[in-house]
C-alpha cells in the first residue's frame, strides 16, 4: 500500500510539473536546450544575451541555470531529485563568446543522493573553457515510466536594451532592502519556489552590495555558490544581506533568501566572489 501511494504522489508531482512547464520561466526564458548523448552525459547550449553580462562579466544565475538544465536530462527521468547545492567557477569574462555549451555528466548516482557536474565552453571554440560547475540533490525517488524531457525553446531576442533578469524572474526591489518574490505562480512555481527564480533573487541581492562594497569598480564574478535548505512554500520570499568584506581585489558577498515575508526560515543561501578589475 505505501509503494501504491508513493507512486500516486510521484505522479502527482509530474503532473503538476507537465501542467506548469510552459509557464516556467527558468529555462524557457534563457533558452537552455539540452539534449542527451547517453544515459550519464548530455549536451546543452545558450546563448549568452547582453541580459546575462553585468559589469565586467558574465551573472551567474543563467549559467548555473543552464547547467541544471543540462543534468535534467539526464536525471529527471530516473529520480526526483531535490537540489542542494549549486557551484560555478568562472574562469573569463567571455566578452566576446556569443553561445556557449554545457557538457554535464552523471558524476553519481547514489541510493539517496545524486551528483552532476558540468564544463561550459564557447560553442564555436570548445577548447576555451568559460566555467565549470557541480550541483547535488537529494534523490525523492523514482520517476513513474514515461516521462519525456520538455524543450523549453530558444529563449528571447536580444533586443537590447533588455530588462534586468530581476524584472524577468518576478524579484522585485523590497521595502524594507533587497528583493522579493511576491508569491507563488506558474512562473516560478506554483506550488514550491522554483531554484530559478530564487538564485536570480539571490545573486541581485549580491550585485547590490557588491556595488556598495565596490563603488564604482568593475567587477568579474569568480565564483557562484548556493545551497538550498528548504523548500520554499510560504510566500512571499525576500532576501537580506549575511555580510561582505573585500581582500585586496577580491570581494565576497554573502545573502541569503527568507520566507514567510522575510520573517520565517532560511530557504537558500549565495556566496559570491567577484575580482575587481581595470
Amino acid at each position: 500500500m505505501a509503494a501504491e501511494t508513493g507512486l500516486s504522489e510521484e505522479r502527482a508531482i509530474r503532473g503538476r510539473w507537465a501542467s506548469s512547464v510552459d509557464d516556467l520561466v527558468s529555462y524557457r526564458y534563457l533558452g537552455c536546450q539540452s539534449e542527451a548523448t547517453d544515459t550519464d552525459h548530455a549536451v546543452g547550449r545558450m546563448q549568452l544575451r547582453s541580459d546575462m553580462r553585468w559589469s565586467g562579466g558574465l551573472l551567474g544565475s543563467p549559467l548555473a541555470i543552464a547547467m541544471l538544465d543540462t543534468a535534467g536530462i539526464n536525471i529527471d527521468g530516473i529520480r526526483f531529485g531535490a537540489l542542494t547545492h549549486v557551484a560555478i567557477r568562472i574562469h573569463e569574462s567571455a566578452a566576446d563568446v556569443s553561445r556557449i555549451r554545457v557538457d554535464g555528466e552523471v558524476a553519481r548516482l547514489a541510493k539517496r543522493a545524486m551528483f552532476t557536474e558540468c564544463q561550459m565552453v564557447d560553442f564555436d571554440d570548445p577548447s576555451r573553457v568559460i566555467a565549470n560547475g557541480s550541483a547535488d540533490w537529494i534523490s525523492l525517488g523514482d520517476v513513474a515510466p514515461g516521462f519525456e524531457y520538455l524543450d523549453p525553446g530558444p529563449g528571447i531576442l536580444d533586443e537590447p536594451p533588455m530588462p534586468p533578469l530581476s524584472e524577468a524572474y518576478f524579484a522585485e526591489t523590497f521595502e524594507e532592502g533587497g528583493y522579493v518574490i511576491r508569491e507563488l505562480r506558474s512562473e516560478v512555481g506554483a506550488e514550491l519556489l522554483h531554484h530559478g527564480p530564487a538564485m536570480v533573487a539571490l545573486e541581485w541581492q549580491a550585485k547590490d552590495s557588491a556595488e556598495q562594497t565596490a563603488p564604482g569598480e568593475v567587477l568579474s564574478l569568480r565564483t557562484f555558490d548556493v545551497r538550498f535548505l528548504r523548500g520554499g512554500t510560504r510566500p512571499s520570499f525576500a532576501t537580506r544581506s549575511r555580510g561582505t568584506g573585500r581582500a585586496g581585489n577580491i570581494v565576497w558577498i554573502q545573502a541569503e533568501l527568507v520566507d514567510d515575508k522575510g520573517l520565517g526560515d532560511v530557504i537558500s543561501r549565495i556566496e559570491i566572489t567577484y575580482q575587481v578589475t581595470t
